[in-house]
């Protein structure tokens, strides 16, 4: 992907476009569709969906793109050929559910998992190897772990962080509250769907009423 020239709004956009297109089914991938469709699958105008698709060099063929060749163009051209390995920092709250599914993610298999609490660690099954959190960065290194996903707030996350940074990640999602702030040369995702559950919560009960 030229990051040059695409901004961060249009990569999300066309990520999110890959991920609706990749989960078509078979016949609606033989079908050609406009700008203006594709845009209404993801929210946005066929204005924005040819500027992107043209910054990534995919070109339409007659009245617009061909949902199949259009994927395999996404796949390419934004690199999400080559899965990445991922280690799981934290054991209780989301990090649980993730370790029961470690290679359900697109785009990433969690190799090994992480937790500061001892205790913790005994008492959890998995077929995934787990460690205390000291291990962090001589296991990040070992391993080529290159994504960093932190999971639980009861652990340290700035210190989590910091050792999956010297260990050797290149990016972190980050699904705790708590704001981190990473050198620029990290790539940084936070969602935080503690707080996403709780706002819909509080609006659907009126505080905006």
């Amino acid at each position: 992907m030229n990051r040059e020239k695409l901004s961060g709004a249009s990569h999300t956009r066309m990520i999110r476009l890959f991920i609706i297109l990749d989960r078509m089914d078979e016949d609606w991938k033989q079908t050609v569709l406009s700008s203006g469709e594709l845009g209404n699958l993801i929210a946005t105008s066929a204005e924005n969906i040819r500027k992107d698709l043209n910054a990534l060099g995919c070109s339409a063929s007659g009245r617009g793109y061909r949902v199949s060749e259009l994927t395999t163009s996404l796949k390419v051209t934004l690199k999400l050929q080559q899965e990445l390995s991922a280690g799981l920092a934290g054991l209780d709250s989301w990090g649980a559910v993730l370790l029961k599914n470690p290679d359900s993610f697109p785009g990433i298999i969690i190799t090994a998992a992480f937790d500061s609490s001892q205790n913790r660690i005994e008492r959890t099954e998995s077929l995934l190897p787990l460690h205390p959190s000291y291990e962090i960065r001589e296991v990040f290194k070992r391993e080529n772990i290159r994504v960093g996903i932190l999971a639980s707030e009861s652990s340290d996350p700035e210190r989590i962080l910091k050792r999956m940074i010297e260990g050797g990640a290149e990016g972190i999602i980050n699904l705790t509250s708590c704001p981190l702030m990473v050198p620029e040369n990290i790539f940084y995702h936070q969602a935080d769907l503690t707080a996403g559950f709780l706002s819909i919560v509080s609006r659907i009960n009126g505080v905006e009423k």
